[in-house]
């Protein structure tokens, strides 16, 4: 079982798309308005394993809504991989998702939560808020303690960064 957030579009539609094509991965798509997201929906109708479910990170009410739809396609099942996007600046919501489905994360085989994040968050851009949010959840993974699980930040993208860096007034 996987869950996926902020796949609409980007990386967390991609890594959608390769989970999907495993017959035997039963994937939970999260993003804000599945019913808008044109791409997704035509990637869940070509896959019976793959459910798109509404979730807005920032709102409590919505990820317990995500957790409670997510309930008839886990049964019993827990979530082995947790594909915790972290999109923008929303490391509370990042958090937020990991507390709502640790019960689930404990009670699947692997217990993997891979926050999607920036290399910012760990060389040290400092060229906003959006490298000090990527930084904190770095930093959760690193120092927070859950020995029964496998949690890490995944940085796919320095080109970003050293994009963004070398824009920076400051280093010109």
């Amino acid at each position: 079982m996987r869950l996926a957030r902020w796949t609409s579009q980007g990386i967390g539609l991609e890594l959608t798309k390769e989970l999907a094509k495993t017959d035997t991965n039963t994937v939970i798509a999260t993003c804000r308005a599945p019913e808008r997201a044109a791409a997704l929906a035509s990637l869940a109708a070509a896959h019976v394993n793959l459910h798109a479910v509404a979730l807005r990170v920032l709102s409590d009410a919505s990820v317990q809504s995500a957790l409670a739809a997510a309930q008839p396609i886990l049964s019993e099942r827990g979530v082995d991989y947790v594909n915790n996007n972290t999109g923008t600046v929303h490391v509370v919501g990042a958090l937020r998702v990991f507390r709502a489905f640790l019960p689930r994360v404990r009670a699947g085989n692997s217990k993997v939560v891979m926050n999607v994040n920036s290399v910012c968050g760990s060389i040290g851009c400092d060229v906003g808020p959006v490298d000090a949010a990527y930084k904190a959840l770095q930093m959760y993974a690193m120092v927070k303690q859950h020995p029964d699980l496998v949690i890490f930040a995944f940085e796919p993208a320095i080109s970003t960064c050293v994009r963004r860096l070398t824009a920076s007034p400051r280093f010109m």
